[in-house]
């Protein structure tokens, strides 16, 4: 059917691969009876053999006789196949293995100005233009989207206004302002942009995520030759993020991992991290978050990677202790506090979330102050890149560079530790 199927077997089951896609369950007449995806096939297959408690479960093995599979460049592949195979096949697990709520869906109707709707299986409208789905969650529906939003902007509100996401890029042209524009002409070019938007939604849905790179790649070139930078930087921006999408691990959070299959990954992102900074050794890293919402409750955090994975037993929290508003002058702060406690086993990097204003200020910084200094990088935004602090020079790694994927799963992770120190500060504060 997909790939060539093999039978359920503990020989066969050594064959599975351990990489990102879309698995099936058949039945004897090679009809699927259960979809799924995974970051891991062969550890997600696992799981589903081991599980001897689970009634339902149980079943479905009952109920197969083989497996197939297709690999995908990215978790997000797998969630756009997942659900169009879901969709086209209907198999009868998908449905039995579910407790809570019916799926849903993400629609969008027959309207001039087509917004984009999220539904349950049962509120489906009639006259739509595309419908994309089952999905197991709402939270999943609008998570993809979110993601989606990033590189191509459209509007989910029905207002006849501007919307929110107008003012921040993600709804433009915002049919809201569209609706209310007298001038014929404008209007009428602005609803042939919005729907030409629609239809690159349309497209990566549909998995053809490599098509609209390239049209967004030929409107860049476009602005570019008629000497509109910024409308070419903004182009250069979606593009790139919608590249990530369908090259990037993004990790679902439902998924379980062989713990074998994660440490092989952590140490070949680390090893490639210590490849493109030319180091010798990269056996700690160091990352760093400032999280505040207001001067005087400011935290920071430190988390620590070893030999390419989390070591949270060394990871630290600080409260800033001088008054500033200033990032860069937080940052140096708590450096310099981290790198006096000489107890602390020194890290081979240290990483900030930032670009060169903030490298610019925490090295010189620290340099005056404590003379040699581990190496400093910043993971800059928009998109993400990386930049030595010693030169302010950017390091050479494209957007699927597992070197670029290592730092910024230190950098989401310090981020997350950091807030969650502040979280419980700010609830702390708000009960005494």
């Amino acid at each position: 059917m997909i790939r060539g199927r093999i039978p359920i077997d503990s020989e066969s089951l050594k064959n599975l691969p351990n990489t990102t896609g879309v698995y099936f369950f058949l039945n004897k007449e090679n009809v699927p009876v259960y979809i799924g995806k995974a970051i891991n096939i062969a550890a997600r297959i696992g799981n589903h053999i081991a599980d001897t408690k689970n009634i339902k479960e149980a079943k479905m093995r009952e109920a197969s006789a083989y497996l197939d599979w297709r690999e995908t460049n990215s978790e997000f592949e797998a969630l756009l196949l997942e659900a169009k195979m879901i969709k086209k096949y209907s198999p009868v697990f998908n449905v039995s293995l579910k407790d809570d709520k019916t799926n849903a869906y993400i629609v969008i109707p027959k309207q001039k100005l087509p917004r984009i709707l999220f539904v349950r299986e049962n509120q489906i409208p009639d006259n739509l233009l595309f419908w994309f789905g089952p999905l197991t969650s709402m939270h999943m529906a609008r998570s993809l989207m979110r993601r989606i939003r990033r590189s191509i902007p459209f509007c989910t509100d029905q207002r006849k206004s501007a919307c929110f996401y107008s003012h921040i890029g993600l709804c433009s042209p915002c049919p809201g302002v569209i609706e209310k524009l007298e001038n014929g002409e404008e209007k009428k070019v602005l609803t042939s942009q919005y729907n030409r938007n629609i239809r690159r939604v349309i497209s990566v849905l549909n998995g053809n995520g490599e098509r609209v790179i390239r049209l967004l790649k030929r409107d860049m070139k476009e602005y570019s030759d008629n000497e509109q930078f910024e409308e070419a930087a903004i182009i250069r921006n979606r593009m790139t993020h919608l590249h990530e999408l369908f090259r990037k691990r993004l990790f679902f959070d439902e998924q379980l991992e062989d713990p074998m299959f994660l440490y092989k990954k952590r140490t070949e992102d680390s090893e490639d991290l210590k490849r493109v900074l030319a180091m010798s050794k990269l056996d700690r890293i160091e990352c760093f978050d400032v999280s505040l919402f207001s001067a005087k409750q400011a935290v920071a955090s430190m988390v620590v990677f070893t030999q390419g994975a989390p070591n949270k037993k060394e990871y630290r929290r600080f409260r800033i202790r001088k008054k500033s508003i200033y990032d860069p002058q937080m940052l140096a702060e708590v450096l310099k506090r981290r790198l006096t406690h000489t107890e602390w086993q020194l890290p081979d990097v240290i990483i900030i979330d930032g670009g060169r204003p903030q490298l610019r200020y925490v090295f010189t910084s620290l340099e005056k102050q404590l003379g040699v200094i581990p190496e400093i990088i910043g993971i800059a935004k928009r998109p993400d890149r990386l930049i030595r602090a010693r030169t302010l020079e950017p390091i050479d790694v494209t957007s699927d560079s597992p070197a670029l994927h290592y730092v910024q799963r230190a950098r989401d992770e310090a981020h997350r530790f950091a807030r969650k120190y502040h979280i419980s500060l700010r609830t702390k504060l708000q009960f005494r």
